[in-house]
């Protein structure tokens, strides 16, 4: 997989991730709720692309990490920032 086709290998959705989630909590401590909202939404997005192709990444053959195992780790971050997302939707700005 390769970004080429538009879908980052898992690496690249780890820095891109952890990238986003800087911005989004920088943008939230500005009072940017609707743009760190967006930053959050990315990444859930990022995600999901990443899911979908999972199985032709390489680089899960090559350090011998266990798709499913991996697949299961990215779904439990997902749901982590699908509830903060959730919450945010439902507090008072």
């Amino acid at each position: 997989m390769n970004e080429r086709e538009g879908t980052p290998d898992l690496l690249t959705l780890i820095g891109r991730t952890i990238d986003r989630l800087q911005q989004g909590i920088e943008l939230f401590e500005e009072e940017k709720r609707g743009a760190g909202l967006k930053h959050l939404t990315a990444v859930i997005e990022e995600i999901d692309a990443y899911l979908e192709r999972a199985s032709e990444d390489p680089l899960l053959r090559l350090a011998g990490l266990p798709e499913g195992e991996v697949s299961d780790s990215l779904y439990g971050v997902k749901s982590d920032i699908s509830s903060v997302i959730a919450e945010l939707q439902q507090s008072p700005s």
